[in-house]
């Protein structure tokens, strides 16, 4: 048993009791009042998980609403995505099909550009073959009249002025 006669740590458990329970000013009787409140180091635990899983269970009650707030937040995000991952595709087979249009009318393009400078040759070739003349009936079924040459197929400059007017 204890004796606080021979006990040579009392100043020191007091000292520890008055500090551990937030009261300096203690008295004896006081202290061995908390002590015999406080209960057992079992009790202390027991009740000290209480208070903790009471604190748990009010922390999670007052998350709860804010993630059912996010967890919908989350799936109306996830419908969005997966709509605008649709329109992506959409229209991406668009700009494909734009693509291989473009492609198609750029040959057609190319072929155009290749029958005109044909065409267009044909025509100067043409141009350069028949000869012109000053005045070009416009009765088809009369014979055109011949222009007089010089040797040398050369005009006086009375002649050209003759013609030309």
């Amino acid at each position: 048993m204890w004796d606080i006669k021979s006990s040579k740590f009392y100043t020191e458990i007091m000292g520890a009791l008055t500090a551990f329970f937030s009261t300096p000013e203690a008295t004896e009787s006081e202290l061995h009042q908390k002590l015999t409140d406080a209960g057992t180091m079992d009790a202390i635990r027991q009740e000290a998980q209480t208070a903790a899983e009471a604190a748990c269970a009010a922390e999670i009650a007052q998350l709860n609403p804010q993630v059912t707030t996010l967890g919908d937040s989350f799936k109306a995000l996830e419908t969005e995505a997966a709509s605008k991952d649709a329109a992506i595709s959409e229209q991406a087979e668009e700009a494909a099909l734009r693509a291989a249009e473009l492609e198609t009318k750029t040959a057609e393009v190319a072929t155009l550009t290749e029958q005109l400078a044909k065409v267009s040759g044909e025509l100067a070739t043409l141009k350069a073959a028949k000869p012109v003349f000053a005045s070009t009936n416009p009765d088809a079924s009369l014979p055109i009249p011949e222009q007089k040459a010089k040797p040398g197929n050369a005009m006086s400059e009375s002649e050209l002025m003759a013609f030309m007017n």
